[in-house]
């Protein structure tokens, strides 16, 4: 295969190079800047190119790449970066530059890339944008989310985003709106844990004039808001059987009704949707629809929870640290290690969003020029000390109703009230007896003891 290998680098080139040409490729290195670059590619047929993000000031790996393609020289890429930040992997991914080396790689980093490539890359160049640097993250961890956001920016199809609270699904969400063709109109957000079932038709498709009795202006829907903008459904598992279904004929036909008027309205947008359900989840939830999901979910992205992004904990305090100086209008410059070991071992139930908040919390409460393992502590222990105090509460309230003679009645209301509420919440039988680590026929033993009903 013939290669081009972009830098302004002598040794990397040489480096790249000696590394391939083992391999039976021959290489032709390039600086980015020559004026015969394009004739030179011409001449040397090249098939595939590595290049650097950084070549020489002002000049970067994307600005040649773009013009190249710019020449028609639609070729697979391969970028190779020290600088593996979001706006960088995103902006490569937009590009239709899906393979990126972090900087030092290995003899095996780069034949295992080079290795797979077959086909040529056929895209479209969109200049990256993105006002919020919150979706930061290491390359190990993040680099399979980067691109994912860069392709489904690329296209229209429907995006399917899962993970856990707090691990930024609306965020990416965003990313994908601002960095499509559509990023000029309209980013409608709709709760889907909020939406009524009698009133989903309405609030989702709206309604005409005087349709509803005092309704002299009519509603105008989420759908009819977005117009060729997207649509995001957050917590789409929310949704009822019946909902799900009247969702998924809108999928179907990208059409609509509103409420009390004969005339059908296409639908030109694109739908985004999360869950903190992941994909096998969903399919096993028999509350909610395959089919729905299928339709959902032509691009899925998962997001990985703070536990799985441990070395993400640093680089994410140090920009929440310079966010909220700007909104607090504090001088806050640092987070010794103590402190930063501490939040490294914490578990954080809540993700991101709940480290952003503790520090948050930590600096508006010291505002010191350095957050401290004590004043960090300090924070840690009040909130979860709250959680504490409001279980110690509760239990106190209960034990008012019953003497100690009483207590093992305590214990099977107690647990009769508990199921209760679990089964409203979850009727499924195998699924709520797995999360209680009870067989099944234990737990159907139970209910029908304590005389509950199944909501199925």
């Amino acid at each position: 295969m013939n290669i081009a290998i972009i830098d302004d680098q002598e040794d990397i080139q040489y480096a790249i190079e000696k590394i391939l040409t083992k391999e039976g490729h021959t290489c032709y290195g390039f600086y980015g800047n020559e004026d015969d670059l394009i004739e030179g590619f011409e001449v040397f047929n090249i098939e595939l190119i590595i290049i650097d993000m950084m070549l020489k000031d002002p000049l970067t790996g994307l600005d040649v790449f773009k013009r190249l393609e710019d020449h028609n020289f639609k070729l697979p890429t391969i970028m190779i970066t020290a600088y593996t930040t979001p706006s960088n992997m995103i902006e490569a991914s937009l590009s239709g530059i899906t393979d990126i080396i972090k900087k030092p790689f290995s003899s095996k980093d780069i034949l295992d890339i080079v290795n797979k490539y077959t086909k040529k890359i056929k895209s479209k160049h969109i200049s990256l944008i993105q006002d919020n640097e919150e979706f930061i993250g290491s390359f190990e961890t993040m680099k399979d989310v980067y691109k994912l956001i860069g392709i489904a920016a690329n296209c229209s199809s429907n995006v399917f985003i899962y993970g856990d609270t707090g691990t930024g699904k609306e965020l990416v969400a965003k990313l994908i709106h601002k960095n499509s063709p559509r990023k000029q109109k309209p980013f409608v957000a709709v709760n889907c844990s909020t939406i009524p079932e009698n009133l989903f038709e309405k609030l989702m498709f709206g309604s005409i004039r005087n349709y509803f009795k005092n309704d002299k202006f009519g509603h105008v829907g989420y759908v009819q808001q977005c117009e060729k903008g997207t649509l995001f459904l957050d917590g789409v598992y929310n949704l009822s059987i019946q909902t799900q279904s009247k969702l998924l004929r809108f999928l179907e036909t990208k059409s609509y009704y509103p409420l009390g008027s004969s005339k059908e309205i296409k639908f030109t947008g694109r739908i985004i949707c999360t869950s903190i359900k992941n994909p096998k989840e969903l399919l096993e939830d028999k509350d909610f629809r395959d089919d729905l999901y299928y339709r959902i979910s032509t691009i899925e992205v998962g997001l990985p929870s703070l536990e799985k992004r441990k070395k993400d904990i640093k680089e994410l305090t140090h920009y929440f640290i310079k966010l909220h100086n700007k909104e607090l209008n504090l001088n806050c410059y640092d987070i010794d290690s103590d402190a930063l070991s501490i939040l490294e071992n914490h578990i954080f139930n809540g993700n991101i969003r709940e480290l952003k908040n503790i520090i948050y919390k930590t600096m508006i409460s010291s505002r010191e020029n350095n957050i401290t393992s004590d004043n960090l502590n300090t924070i840690i222990s009040r909130t979860y000390e709250h959680d504490n105090n409001q279980m110690n509460l509760a239990c106190c309230k209960i034990l008012e109703l019953y003497d100690a003679e009483n207590i093992d009645k305590l214990f099977i209301d107690f647990e009769k009230e508990i199921l209760k509420i679990l089964l409203q919440k979850n009727p499924n039988i195998s699924k709520l007896a797995k999360s209680l680590s009870i067989s099944r026929n234990t737990l159907k033993d139970r209910i029908k003891r304590y005389g509950l009903k199944v909501n199925i």
